[in-house]
């Protein structure tokens, strides 16, 4: 697999008012188009426990329980160079344009950041100018990475459910 990596479009709606945002998906993610395919990612049983429903593997019922609670996807990278799926090694990444998506959907009122390499990459890319007024006017939430590989702060599986239920609050 190539090291040159393109990001997927984003998962949103009107109607979405919680984006939940990651740095760039992984080689399944890309290879399937689908965000958080990686069975050892998290991310999908972490919402099943934070919303106490099963959330199928079929992708777009995945895609229909991000909207019944008003959650969208994206991620900060465009594209990037990385070897693999791991964060620590991205190298020329372009951001994607948070200006217009926040244009085109007003309805959105915060920022989620899945782990913080994800809100470290946004507010270098995306808000180093502080000129994207949509931005700013929205809250921004750090949450645990989803990841099943551990990083700085090692949380446990009940520990990051804990912390992800902030999205019901939001």
């Amino acid at each position: 697999m190539t090291n040159f990596k393109v990001g997927l479009p984003p998962v949103i709606r009107e109607g979405s008012t919680i984006l939940i945002v990651g740095t760039l998906p992984g080689d399944n993610s890309i290879q399937l188009g689908q965000y958080y395919a990686n069975i050892s990612n998290h991310f999908w049983k972490i919402l099943s426990a934070v919303y106490g429903e099963t959330i199928e593997n079929d992708y777009l019922r995945r895609l229909e329980f991000l909207h019944s609670k008003g959650l969208a996807l994206w991620d900060v990278l465009k594209s990037a160079e990385r070897p693999g799926s791991s964060d620590s090694g991205i190298e020329n990444e372009v951001s994607n344009d948070f200006s217009a998506l926040l244009t085109a959907f007003p309805g959105l009122r915060a920022i989620v950041f899945n782990g913080g390499e994800a809100r470290r990459l946004f507010r270098r890319h995306v808000k180093k100018s502080r000129s994207d007024a949509a931005s700013i006017l929205l809250r921004e939430v750090t949450l645990p990475s989803t990841s099943s590989t551990p990083g700085t702060h090692v949380l446990s599986f009940e520990d990051k459910v804990g912390r992800w239920k902030a999205l019901r609050s939001l």
